[in-house]
């Protein structure tokens, strides 16, 4: 990207700024010239910048040949007949003042080179336009979300509004309606528009939706609107860095379980099986997330290297094409825990030996969302509170906290610990393992993973 002097981005869009020199900003009225380009694509502000940049720099150079004593001469503005760009001529007058306004007259009509604005959309063609994008890709769930965020702009704003109307207070609007609303807030109050239930739950000081639902409300309002901008549809986006403050830090929205509670869990566990037995045995020992758990195929267990191991990836072979992972750096294949192959998970195996084809827990099915995780989740909540081990701030998700505590208890290496959870490296941004060499070989990974134990359950048996 070439170094353009007085081109700069703020936010999406380019834009050019220039100081007037000194000694003739009494002359031009202005300290400076400040022009958006109203584009966020680089060639488009490169060709819209070249041409404003040429017409205020022949500015300048004009007006520092005025000299400003009874003699001076008067600035009008002529156009070529080929290009429209303003041109400078003087004719004679002794007037500073109208020197001043002529000046100023051309630097507005240089500063308001721009492109041909398209007709501007309604928000519902937005919608519709956004969505059937192709080179977007969307899981059900997201999609489940976009279709909240278009309930709540329609019912405020109705199909009809042109998006280029839309400034910074409709997006507050918007978000001061969502962040009102309680959990479930249709299946609540069904009879009731979201505007209403929104006002009526303030009014009640019903419990809103978490802040981070609320936020991923307000980011699809913006990434819509950011597509506008990338259209060239939208000058700005008028939602850009809107959110609400989550009083609540990352790291203390969930807890691993206690010892009491893994106790609690894992005594309820032994006279379950299937899914109700090993799902919540992989996600301690193996420290799996909910839906990668839920949605193994049979062929995802595979060997390596003579090892028993969890294929963790989007890939189907024979099996039900439809996995979704979190991020890249979730694929991975990573051995079976001991413990869960002392525990009998083989055995668990050898039933679909002769139909490799099935979902490793085909009784856990697929939700409205298109995660099976959520079916499972509901059970696993009620399992919890039937055994008394339910506390705040732990879910199933807590078992993925107690591996993470189990790694550092053992001193497991930190590249093999970020690859057995599948978790980004903060420092890169992606898994350490991805990048260079071979990484570690099926037996190194294991060996480590073999470190994981949970003294606390070891008077447990199946």
């Amino acid at each position: 990207m070439a170094n353009l002097p007085n081109l700069y981005r703020r936010g999406n869009i380019w834009r050019y700024r220039r100081r007037v020199p000194h000694d003739i900003q009494d002359n031009i009225g202005r300290k400076e010239f400040l022009k958006s380009l109203n584009t966020a694509d680089y060639s488009t502000a490169v060709r819209r910048y070249r041409t404003v940049c040429n017409n205020v720099e022949q500015i300048i150079a004009e007006a520092r040949g005025v000299v400003l004593n009874d003699t001076t001469e008067r600035y009008t503005v002529i156009h070529k007949s080929d290009t429209h760009e303003p041109q400078i001529k003087a004719p004679p007058t002794s007037d500073d003042d109208g020197l001043r306004t002529l000046i100023q007259t051309v630097v507005e009509e240089v500063l308001s080179v721009s492109a041909p604005r398209k007709p501007s959309l309604t928000l519902d063609e937005l919608y519709h336009r956004y969505m059937d994008d192709p080179a977007r890709s969307r899981s059900r769930k997201t999609i489940m979300t976009y279709q909240s965020v278009y309930n709540v702009l329609m019912e405020i704003f109705g199909d009809d509004k042109p998006i280029g109307d839309i400034d910074r207070e409709d997006c507050r609007q918007f978000m001061n309606v969502v962040r009102h609303l309680p959990a479930n807030a249709k299946k609540r109050f069904p009879r009731k528009s979201l505007v209403e239930i929104s006002e009526l739950a303030k009014e009640r000081r019903m419990k809103p939706m978490a802040p981070l639902t609320i936020n991923k409300y307000v980011n699809k309002l913006s990434a819509m609107l950011n597509w506008a901008v990338e259209e060239e549809l939208l000058d700005h986006n008028p939602a850009i860095g809107l959110k609400v403050a989550d009083p609540i830090h990352a790291q203390d929205k969930r807890l691993p379980f206690s010892d009491h509670q893994l106790i609690k869990i894992f005594e309820g566990l032994a006279d379950k099986f299937g899914a109700e037995y090993w799902v919540p045995h992989i996600g301690l020992y193996n420290g799996l997330r909910l839906n990668e758990i839920c949605q193994l195929n049979v062929e995802d267990v595979v060997q390596k290297d003579e090892t028993w191991c969890f294929n963790i990836t989007c890939e189907t072979d024979r099996g039900i094409d439809d996995k979704i992972l979190k991020t890249k750096a979730s694929e991975r294949v990573i051995p079976i825990h001991p413990q869960l192959l002392e525990l009998g998970f083989m055995r668990y195996l050898k039933q679909f030996e002769k139909n490799t084809r099935l979902k490793l827990f085909p009784d856990i099915k697929l939700g409205t969302t298109g995660y099976r995780s959520d079916t499972f989740s509901k059970r696993f909540a009620r399992f919890l509170k039937s055994i008394d081990a339910d506390a705040p701030k732990t879910s199933f998700h807590s078992f993925r906290h107690n591996f993470r505590d189990a790694l550092r208890e053992a001193d497991v290496r930190h590249e093999i610990a970020m690859q057995l959870g599948g978790w980004a490296d903060g420092s890169r941004g992606k898994s350490a393992q991805l990048f260079y060499g071979k990484g570690f070989t099926i037996k190194a990974v294991l060996t480590e993973l073999n470190k994981v134990r949970y003294v606390m359950l070891n008077d447990i048996r199946p």
